[in-house]
């Protein structure tokens, strides 16, 4: 075992349960009267701006060392609850009690637990315990070996750790907006190696499902509406996938949601504490992808119209210009370094009269979308993306866009609400904007001209459709689930709800559960190991609330127990660093059918700076990032790459003899390199990798 990763495993878990209380104590302080899904939305919202925020702000000074990063944080999470004084009551004066009406005054799952409550409690159990077998077994007792993740999600973290700096040029993808790798920062920084970069998406994928629950409420869902809309929006193979990786695409829709469903309650409730969320929630979102942009745009256009709609323009305005100060704080700083180190903000993108080097790189680019390819017979292939790689309840849900936007738009005033009606209605339109920020999106048909390919694959333009599956998943139960108003109080009615809408509801949670197909999840242990880590954590958890219901032990029975799971967290975080380090070179080894990762890891070759020619450079990082590694953007000529290599001064040229799947845009390179004998010197290959030493 590894004694540091030993001594900093409970500094780090000690600093994480101290953000994450302080941001629900901030919660609770905001929001007297949230129950407990608005509060464990806001407490991930804020604990995730605190964390960007922070590395900014030492980012800027080139201070972005993760203890000092821990320290700052954990002493200020530690001082955030004795500043604010004791939580207030739910029902104190003063309380929001317009959004507490839309969302329930009391804790959903709190105290004694109603019956009609219990399924939903037994089926937000059962998913939490199937995530944390995923996220065990294939989240940190495997390798990543994600195409995107070995290629610039984890390189970009490892790069911030060794330039102490968000500014490193090093990687070849080092431009791209990093709000979601900032999470996989905090999670590994502080540690010898990156074996917990698995837990990096579980915030994104809880902000997912809580801000889906807390929206349908918003709009006017029942309680049990809203817990199927949220898991239906948990449940499918990119979600689930996502969940043990370092992909972002569930990160953004995540927050893109939870912008909406913050903006919407400020249009309700116009409040300081309201704003302040909404700030947060919507300043996340242009920091996750690029693409996110185009959803920034929708999400502030939907909550400024619906502002304006019940508030006026005074409010509205206030509404926009929050979200703007929010993006400016929380995304800002990446569009900044991007125009302050290259001139453009959307690098390799130009900007206004600067054409950037995307258009030389892909001369096609424009094609790539589906507006640019300009094909409506292209539509018909979509469709069975969704269904391979979203599942029944996301295709139904896209495939009823034009049923469901007029069904909310027609139907909206015919409840006397003029609140959730002017929020029907902007859900409605949003369900085409985001489709029309789909259809712009780059490589969603294709990356090479004329093979169609992503389009055939499907994954992708499946992940980047997920902002609007979501919404139309959620669209889709708002209409069938929520009950006419037909009595003489105006309020919901069993009778006057056609029984065709509870038959359309088991449809539906049907879909929604074979949408979980645990064969493609867990490649490492097969489904019956899956499913039995799912039952036992179940059953495990079940009977932890019960006793946590029954009688609370005496505090230093707490104090017992906190120290014991403390030491039990610490020594499986060494457990796993010492695996990760004694197994690293071999697994890659194995992955890439080569053996070059061995020979680096035992000094058979001399090696400190290397420029590995190949997109997924991540494995030549080495377990504990003792390499360092650079990556040309983009060589369009040898001189281009010598230039390169003169800045750069490597000593090691690793040029991939063979890319297995993608395009091939090394492979000039690798030609280069091998004819010119006087500057680079053979020291090795095989039929997967050549290594030279550079020679100036």
């Amino acid at each position: 075992m590894s004694l540091y990763d030993l001594v900093i495993a409970p500094c780090w878990l000690l600093a994480t349960v101290l953000l994450v209380r302080s941001a629900a104590r901030v919660s609770a302080r905001l929001h007297p009267r949230g129950d407990f899904f608005s509060r464990a939305l806001d407490s991930l919202v804020l604990s995730w701006a605190a964390i960007v925020l922070t590395a900014f702000a030492l980012s800027a000074f080139r201070l972005l060392v993760p203890w000092l990063l821990l320290a700052l944080i954990g002493t200020t999470a530690a001082a955030i609850p004795r500043l604010l004084g004791p939580s207030p009551r739910r029902a104190s004066e003063g309380a929001d009690s317009t959004v507490a009406d839309f969302l329930g005054a009391a804790p959903l799952f709190g105290g004694s637990v109603r019956r009609r409550d219990r399924p939903w409690l037994i089926a937000w159990l059962a998913y939490a315990a199937l995530a944390a077998g995923a996220v065990a077994l294939c989240g940190l007792l495997e390798f990543p070996t994600d195409w995107d993740s070995l290629a610039y999600h984890i390189p970009l973290v490892d790069q911030w750790i060794r330039a102490g700096s968000l500014n490193s040029t090093h990687s070849s993808s080092w431009f791209h907006p990093g709000n979601d790798e900032l999470l996989g920062f905090w999670c590994v920084a502080p540690f010898s190696g990156d074996f917990l970069i698995g837990l990096e998406n579980i915030p994104a994928v809880a902000i997912l499902g809580l801000s889906v629950h807390q929206l349908a409420r918003l709009l006017g869902a029942r309680p049990a509406a809203a817990h199927l809309a949220a898991l239906a929006a948990l449940t499918p193979h990119v979600v689930m996938r996502q969940l043990i990786d370092g992909e972002n695409d569930v990160a953004a829709a995540g927050v893109f949601v939870a912008a909406l469903a913050c903006g919407v309650r400020y249009a309700y409730v116009p409040r300081g504490s309201n704003a302040f969320l909404w700030a947060a929630a919507f300043g996340l979102l242009p920091g996750t992808k690029y693409y996110a942009l185009g959803y920034a745009a929708v999400a502030i256009a939907g909550v400024v119209a619906l502002t304006l709609w019940l508030r006026g323009p005074r409010r509205a305005a206030i509404a926009g210009w929050t979200a703007l100060a929010g993006a400016a704080l929380l995304s800002g700083y990446w569009y900044a370094r991007n125009a302050w180190l290259t001139g453009t903000p959307l690098y390799p993108q130009g900007f206004l009269r600067n054409a950037g080097i995307l258009t030389e790189t892909f001369p096609y680019v424009r094609e790539t979308s589906f507006f640019g390819k300009g094909d409506p017979s292209l539509v018909s292939l979509l469709a069975p993306a969704v269904w391979n790689w979203l599942g029944a309840a996301h295709t139904v849900a896209f495939l009823a866009i034009p049923l469901t936007s007029l069904a909310l738009a027609s139907g909206a005033f015919r409840r006397g609400d003029a609140h959730r009606a002017g929020a029907r209605i902007m859900l409605a339109g949003l369900l085409w904007l985001t489709l029309g920020v789909f259809g712009a999106t780059p490589f969603v048909v294709e990356t090479t001209p004329g093979t169609l390919d992503m389009l055939k694959q499907g994954y992708l333009p499946s992940r980047f459709l997920l902002c609007t599956t979501t919404l139309a998943q959620l669209a889709l139960v708002i209409v069938i689930g929520v009950p006419h108003r037909c009595d003489a109080t105006n309020r919901p009615s069993r009778r006057c709800a056609p029984r065709w809408r509870r038959a359309a509801l088991w449809l539906f949670a049907a879909a929604a559960i074979s949408q979980i197909r645990l064969g493609k999840l867990i490649p490492c242990g097969g489904d019956a190991l899956a499913v039995a880590l799912a039952a036992f954590d179940s059953y495990l958890l079940l009977n932890l609330a019960g006793e946590i219901r029954r009688a609370s032990p005496a505090p230093r029975r707490w104090r017992v127990l906190y120290f014991s799971a403390l030491l039990a967290l610490s020594l499986a975080a060494s457990a796993l660093g010492a695996r990760w380090h004694n197994n690293f070179a071999s697994f890659y080894d194995h992955y890439y059918r080569t053996q070059i990762f061995t020979t680096l890891d035992a000094g058979d070759i001399k090696a400190e700076r290397i420029c590995p020619l190949t997109y997924r450079s991540y494995p030549f990082l080495g377990s504990r990032r003792q390499y360092d590694v650079f990556g040309p953007v983009w060589v369009p000529t040898y001189d281009a790459l010598r230039a390169y290599l003169a800045t750069t001064r490597p000593d090691t040229v690793v040029p991939a003899q063979q890319e297995i799947v993608g395009p091939h845009r090394y492979d000039r390179i690798r030609d280069w390199v091998a004819a010119d004998r006087e500057l680079f010197e053979p020291i090795g290959n095989d039929w997967r990798f050549a290594v030279y030493r550079y020679r100036p």
